[in-house]
């Protein structure tokens, strides 16, 4: 085990996505509900059912930040909820791989976790749902 490879790999599986994502993000709300999860975020109202209170709160927590327009720091939590989804994805194979293969070579499991971590980030679902203010991006993080 490389814990130095393993720390570098995890810190390339959160900040390669995330740095993508903001590049490519909206520069703010967009189409369908992305308007209306900005808005309730700012004001901590309620959305369309199931509400999304997680998200919610976690928008306005951005919002309080004072860099850019509130529709950009609304944008960013989407951001990096996809970029943490994409390192959760990595330690999870990481730990799979050391745990189910033992004899096999030490740098195998997190080149794995960092190629399932990059499968998953620029694959379109996560990096449509990670540009855009929309609740499936944080709904990956609490999946995984």
């Amino acid at each position: 085990m490389d814990p130095k490879l393993d720390r570098l790999c995890g810190v390339i599986s959160f900040v390669a996505p995330f740095v993508v994502y903001a590049m490519t993000s909206a520069p703010g709300p967009t189409w369908l509900d992305t308007s209306e999860l900005t808005a309730v975020g700012f004001v901590l109202g309620s959305a369309h059912p199931p509400g999304h209170p997680l998200f919610v709160l976690l928008t306005k927590l951005l919002m309080l930040v004072p860099l850019g327009p509130l529709g950009a720091r609304a944008v960013v939590l989407s951001c990096l909820c996809g970029a943490l989804a994409c390192h959760l994805l990595f330690r999870i194979v990481t730990r799979l791989g050391r745990d189910l293969d033992t004899r096999g070579p030490s740098w195998l499991p997190p080149v794995s976790g960092l190629l399932s971590a990059f499968l998953m980030a620029f694959g379109p679902a996560l990096w449509f749902q990670s540009v855009r203010v929309e609740v499936y991006a944080l709904q990956v993080v609490v999946s995984l």
